[in-house]
């Protein structure tokens, strides 16, 4: 199957999956429901919600860094992935034993890194709260939870405080101008 075939196919799935309907956009141009199909985006929860309106471009970007440093940690200290969902299951493979300082260096910087991510998130509201922040966000942005997008309000307010926590952390927004 070409790279062609495979999108066509996927396409079509979003749009029945999805109920994704052409609509016209501000501009009065015709957005046909297989190029919003063809978004990105929606291959990912968190993409999902930023179409969505559920959370800004701002959290959305610290969503997909924090995933990023998260899953750098899962795969240079060799801690298991917690879904199969998040993780490259082709990419599973052993090493010599031999471990190099470069390596060793680097899996120290993104262990120091996921616990200063957990602190931080851990550290938005009281420790109840930061554990549910914590969690929603783990849940949404790392274990790309696709039921996240139907959590009550409550839930998606805890993503969206951790997410603000995020944007703050990674300077996404700058703290004395507020989300």
């Amino acid at each position: 199957m070409s790279e062609a075939e495979a999108r066509s196919v996927v396409v079509e799935r979003r749009i029945r999956q999805d109920n994704i309907v052409p609509f016209k956009g501000k501009d009065g141009k015709l957005v046909t429901a297989e190029e919003q199909a063809a978004d990105p985006r929606r291959g990912y929860t968190l993409g999902l919600m930023l179409i969505d309106g559920s959370i800004t471009k701002e959290q959305h970007d610290a969503g997909v860094r924090y995933a990023e440093d998260m899953a750098r940690y899962h795969g240079l200290t060799g801690v298991p992935f917690p879904s199969a969902r998040a993780q490259n299951l082709f990419a599973v493979r052993g090493h010599d034993g031999e471990e190099n300082q470069d390596k060793a260096d680097a899996a120290s910087r993104a262990r120091r890194r996921a616990h200063l991510l957990r602190d931080e998130l851990l550290s938005v509201g009281n420790i109840d709260n930061g554990r549910k922040v914590e969690h929603a966000v783990k849940e949404v942005a790392f274990l790309d939870n696709e039921y996240a997008r139907k959590w009550p309000a409550h839930m998606i307010d805890f993503a969206r405080r951790g997410l603000n926590a995020l944007t703050f952390h990674y300077g996404i927004v700058d703290a004395k101008k507020g989300a």
